[in-house]
């Protein structure tokens, strides 16, 4: 993952912290890794095109509400789910991530979303199909 220096939200281009929250704890995207929203922020600058975060920190309750696996990414601010909703698009979107962040490399593919993460304690070099 890029790293360098502190990063602060009024560095960041194309997102804003409610676009991270749990939309059960207002103000929650404030929580995400900032070393992961700037390689997010770089990825939305590589593909040239508009990004929605489908889900970004998720407190632990409102992870297991949803089914996500109790050691997800999500509550430590170092994920998120990008929606995605054609090939072109997907194949974009993963070809700049692993560009990005060829060090700890956590996908998974889903029919309407990408989900990306840098959780380096959890199993990677991954992909996954959900």
């Amino acid at each position: 993952m890029i790293s360098g220096g502190v990063i602060m939200w009024e560095t960041i281009r194309y997102f804003k912290p409610k676009e991270f929250d749990d939309n059960t704890e207002p103000g929650s995207g404030r929580k995400m890794n900032m070393e992961f929203v700037r390689a997010l922020d770089m990825l939305r600058e590589k593909v040239n095109m508009p990004m929605i975060i489908n889900s970004g920190y998720r407190s632990p309750d409102k992870n297991a509400a949803v089914g996500g696996t109790d050691d997800s990414a999500h509550t430590r601010g170092l994920a998120a789910d990008i929606k995605c909703q054609n090939s072109t698009t997907r194949s974009k979107i993963i070809s700049e991530w692993v560009q990005l962040n060829p060090r700890v490399l956590r996908i998974g593919i889903y029919k309407t979303f990408i989900h990306v993460d840098v959780d380096s304690t959890l199993p990677n070099p991954v992909i996954w199909v959900g």
